[in-house]
């Protein structure tokens, strides 16, 4: 075979290899559930999502103790514990109830219901600060020189950086490349991915009360499941928290969400709205181009010596 034959050969295989790293996999039949379960190291699991990928039935589960989410085919999964008999391997409702996350369910669905800032803002008793970052759809350039800052402050401290990313479905749809960038660094940023809804809607002019998801027509279900839907698609999972756009919300949104099995995550340190971090903060900025007073603060607090924690520590019994 001649020289010529083998490059061709070699950039065809480097083409397909490309092609199938960024190929999106198939999901079909999503569906909204919530089934406890047990896998087959006999944990309990609550299975909020299924779908079918590859002809394979698969369920998004979240550990109702450390709110970590997963995904695992249903064949992996039943509703008997396979390490004890059947008389005893069945869950109580007081169980399920006194679990971390059925406690976050029931504790951020009921009033005051605020039009601004509901949910998860802070935790009371934690060691460190949350980090979380929104990525709204934006044309403006993504802040990847505050996300390099990241991966060195992680190879410095030769531990993955905590962050919690609040992305949008249209902003993976409109920045691939810098989606894919955030996915290649996954080893070195310990991202957990909330859902910022797909569209993001917005119109200037309207009111809090009648802009966002409040606005008139805008199918909440929707908006959350196609964002979950997109992130399985490039094999990311979910996470249970959701951040309002705009941080706004009403009755009837927190209660579609808590429907779905998620959690509201808000913020009582805004950066760029001048709102002072302190121990347990979750801190807000934005990563999409539209606050670089948020991101010039930001720069300057990663550089302090700050236990940063997953978001999931806020409501979780994991060590710090």
């Amino acid at each position: 075979m001649s020289v010529k034959n083998n490059i061709l050969i070699t950039f065809i295989m480097i083409i397909m290899f490309l092609s199938k790293s960024h190929a999106q996999i198939a999901i079909e039949d999503y569906k909204n559930i919530f089934i406890p379960m047990y896998n087959l190291k006999g944990e309990l699991k609550i299975a909020i999502r299924s779908y079918f990928s590859n002809n394979d039935m698969n369920y998004l589960l979240v550990d109702p103790v450390t709110l970590v989410t997963e995904t695992d085919k249903a064949v992996n999964l039943s509703h008997n514990n396979p390490l004890k008999d059947n008389q005893s391997s069945y869950f109580t409702t007081k169980e399920l109830e006194s679990t971390n996350y059925f406690k976050a369910l029931k504790t951020y669905s009921f009033p005051p219901y605020l039009l601004q800032n509901y949910g998860l803002t802070h935790s009371d008793s934690i060691n460190g600060m949350f980090l979380s970052v929104d990525l709204c759809p934006s044309k403006r350039f993504f802040e990847r020189d505050f996300f390099r800052r990241l991966l060195s402050i992680a190879d410095e401290h030769h531990k993955k950086f905590p962050i919690a990313i609040a992305i949008s479905g249209l902003w993976i749809r409109n920045h691939q490349k810098e989606f894919n960038w955030l996915i290649k660094n996954e080893k070195t940023l310990d991202i957990t991915w909330v859902n910022h809804s797909f569209s993001h809607p917005y119109f200037k002019g309207k009111p809090a009360n009648e802009n966002f998801l409040l606005f008139p027509g805008v199918d909440m279900k929707n908006e959350v499941l196609m964002t979950e839907k997109l992130l399985l698609q490039h094999n990311q999972v979910p996470s249970i928290f959701f951040r309002f756009p705009g941080l706004v919300s009403n009755e009837m949104t927190v209660k579609e969400l808590n429907k779905l099995g998620l959690i509201p995550v808000g913020s009582n340190a805004w950066l760029a709205k001048g709102e002072l971090p302190k121990s347990g903060s979750i801190v807000l900025i934005h990563g999409n181009g539209n606050e670089p007073l948020g991101i010039k603060i930001a720069l300057k607090l990663i550089n302090h010596d700050i236990n940063w924690l997953p978001l999931n520590y806020a409501l979780s019994e994991n060590e710090q």
